[in-house]
């Protein structure tokens, strides 16, 4: 990037036509670098639009600050006077996308321009020749300016964070972040005789008497270089994607999609593989297997380590879910099935919806503190894992594949599909509505989403009666009703009881679905039922993985009608649900086993 502005280029106002690593030759693309610090912002994009296999490692060890200045002559004087007025950034770096931040909690976004000029030279630069009104400027440029007379119209410190090449590994980088800890020390301790290098900077003909005096101790922070945090990649990736300043095709580090995807699809053939290696061995070592995840989760120094470990979280978990559904499925009798499948999808929807709750109040503290809850129930059932009667198939047949092969199951999957697409667009859309239309923080959304979950957990008992007495397509039918009118709430309220009153009836409805489901898919394959509920859940999972990828453009380009679209999936659920006719029948309640029948062999 050259240093000086050009007064012959003009600027440009589409960060489209820039590119995120900048407008010459890459050093990080072409190889000739492997790890560089940035702002938060700018690396998420950069690992998004690398093509050499980029990824964010960890937040840097410097707290920059950027300010957004203008000349001593302008009439100026806080951010809303820049309300339609051009202010010099550099596109997809700090300056961008602070300076929206920033003026986006003073101005309506349409109301707010920034426009690409280049460097911080070049901004100071163009602001000086009264090519723009405003510049947003860092140091040693922010020194330079409010020397000459320039004013400050807002100021915010920001993360930065770390991109490395996948040739970079843990052990460089530890070693890297050893001496970057005694730097800091260093810089902590006094960071002035240090100042020469930003000095460096400014050409003589700027300001040939700047020293390190000129600046204020209180903007020069560093910390010691620490994780990325889920719960902040999650809170700034969606910023981005509201702004469409990063493509919606899913490349997110939401634990949602990407944990998702590789459970969706292992769950293809998990059911059917724990039914034939035995329902108890495979749950005790799925168990402990998801603690150890859990914890490398939590331990995690490297973003590698911790994407692998949330892989492996998401493999235990469905080898898990299909042989507690065929497990229920075949421990009880009569009309029990039908209320036991709808305890159990409540308790799934609890899960859902309470973990935001759970995870949101420990990342505040700590974002490994994510992890305590999770780690400590899945420590619990490794101690306390189920009885061997409670594992038993109730047939001694071998699980077949072919079985799968049937007209139930297909409706079973089809609507399960459905039912997460809804629901995840609900938990997706709900938190950037929550956020924008209502200004909730963490914690208030958490709350919010918490609903979802006891509604979840309220609505078991009616589904039991309604799935025994009425059978699982005329419940999915209901659940189906129920879900559009809370979406329509949920999306179209203008009052946050409104809205929160759609969540519950969304979370009410997931149970309905979800016992539905889970009872028309071991109800189709007697032999099979830990592959049925594999193959229908694995459905379910993967209209969940798509969820954000589908919705979130939708949203972003109609705002609440968008959301409202959303409920155009339950519509279609039901119209599946009512064409199919009898498939699936009015019986939720399979045939109980035998429990004083000999046990199968290795199980």
């Amino acid at each position: 990037m050259p240093k000086g502005y050009d007064a012959n280029v003009s600027y440009l106002d589409d960060h489209e036509l820039v590119s995120s690593f900048g407008t010459v030759r890459s050093n990080f693309e072409s190889g000739d670098a492997s790890l560089y610090r940035a702002c938060e912002w700018g690396q998420i994009r950069r690992s998004h639009d690398t093509e050499v296999g980029g990824r964010v490692v960890g937040k840097r060890a410097a707290v920059g600050s950027q300010a957004i200045l203008v000349p001593p002559t302008s009439s100026a004087v806080h951010p809303q006077d820049l309300a339609g007025r051009p202010v010099a950034v550099n596109f997809h770096r700090g300056s961008h996308y602070l300076a929206l931040q920033a003026l986006e909690g003073f101005l309506p976004r349409e109301e707010i321009k920034v426009v690409h000029i280049g460097g911080p030279q070049q901004r100071f630069e163009a602001l000086r020749d009264g090519v723009v009104p405003a510049a947003a400027l860092m140091e040693p440029w922010i020194t330079v300016a409010q020397k000459q007379g320039y004013q400050i119209l807002t100021e915010a410190f920001y993360v930065g964070s770390e991109i490395a090449s996948p040739e970079v590994d843990t052990d460089t980088y530890d070693a890297l972040n050893r001496a970057v800890v005694k730097a800091v020390r260093k810089l902590q301790e006094d960071p002035y005789p240090y100042l020469h290098h930003l000095i460096g900077e400014v050409p003589p003909e700027i300001d040939a008497e700047l020293k390190p005096s000129d600046f204020p101790r209180w903007r020069l922070r560093f910390v010691d270089p620490a994780p990325y945090p889920e719960d902040q990649f999650r809170r700034t990736f969606d910023w981005m994607r509201s702004w469409n300043l990063i493509n919606e095709d899913g490349s997110t580090y939401n634990s949602l999609v990407d944990n998702l995807l590789p459970f969706a699809a292992l769950m293809l053939v998990s059911g059917t593989l724990a039914e034939r290696w035995g329902r108890g061995r495979v749950l005790r070592a799925a168990l402990a297997a998801f603690v150890v995840a859990t914890a490398l989760c939590a331990a995690a120094p490297t973003m590698e380590l911790f994407l692998t470990a949330r892989a492996l979280q998401g493999a235990t978990n469905a080898f898990t879910t299909p042989l507690l559904v065929a497990a229920i499925s075949d421990l009880v009798a009569g009309a029990r099935p039908a209320k036991a499948l709808s305890w159990f999808a409540a308790a799934q929807a609890a899960g859902q919806g309470l973990s935001p709750l759970f995870s949101g109040v420990g990342a505040a503290l700590d974002w490994r503190l994510a992890f305590l809850v999770p780690g400590l129930c899945g420590l619990l059932l490794v101690c306390f894992p189920p009885s061997r009667s409670a594992t038993l198939r109730a047939t001694t047949a071998r699980a077949s594949w072919r079985s799968l092969a049937n007209r139930q199951l297909a409706l079973a999957c089809a609507v399960s599909f459905l039912a997460y697409l809804a629901a995840v667009g609900l938990t997706v859309l709900a938190v950037l509505r929550l956020n924008d239309r209502f200004a909730l923080g963490p914690v208030g959304i958490g709350l919010a989403a918490s609903a979802f979950g006891i509604a979840g957990i309220a609505a078991a008992p009616p589904t039991g009666r309604l799935l025994r007495t009425r059978g699982p397509r005329y419940t999915g039918l209901v659940t189906d009703v129920a879900m559009v009118v809370g979406l329509l709430c949920a999306a179209l309220g203008t009052s946050l009881p409104v809205v929160v009153a759609g969540i519950v009836l969304v979370g009410a409805a997931v149970t309905g679905l979800r016992s539905a489901t889970n009872a028309l898919a071991v109800t189709s394959a007697p032999e099979n039922r830990g592959g049925a509920a594999s193959l229908a859940l694995s459905a379910q999972f993967f209209g969940g993985a798509v969820a954000a990828t589908v919705w979130l453009p939708v949203y972003h380009a109609l705002g609440d009608r968008g959301f409202a679209l959303v409920a155009v999936v339950p519509v279609l659920s039901a119209v599946v649900l009512t064409l199919t006719g009898a498939v699936g029948g009015r019986s939720a309640n399979p045939a109980a086993r035998d429990l004083t029948a000999v046990p199968p062999r290795g199980r």
